[in-house]
């Protein structure tokens, strides 16, 4: 059993339960990291956001719940942050 969470991802309001939130918390903050010292951090980190969620938004099919698969594979067309 598995405790799911409201949360807003780049505009996109998504109910997503704790492994797929911690999985993405990961990886958000990898491109927090990432993209520290960089000018428009936030513009950049905001963008990432709101095309992560459009993703997992659309890989839902008609499911209400996000799951750790819809985050990977959204990650997976994203790429991972030392790729960029």
């Amino acid at each position: 059993m598995n405790k799911i969470l409201n949360v807003n991802l780049g505009g996109y309001a998504l109910t997503i339960d704790d492994d797929a939130f911690e999985y993405l918390t990961a990886y958000l903050e990898s491109i927090r990291k990432k993209f520290s010292d960089s000018e428009g951090r936030d513009e950049i980190v905001s963008d990432i956001e709101a095309r992560l969620g459009e993703l997992i938004s659309q890989g839902m099919g008609g499911r209400s719940i996000v799951m750790l698969p819809d985050v990977e594979a959204a990650v997976q067309i994203m790429g991972k942050p030392e790729e960029f």
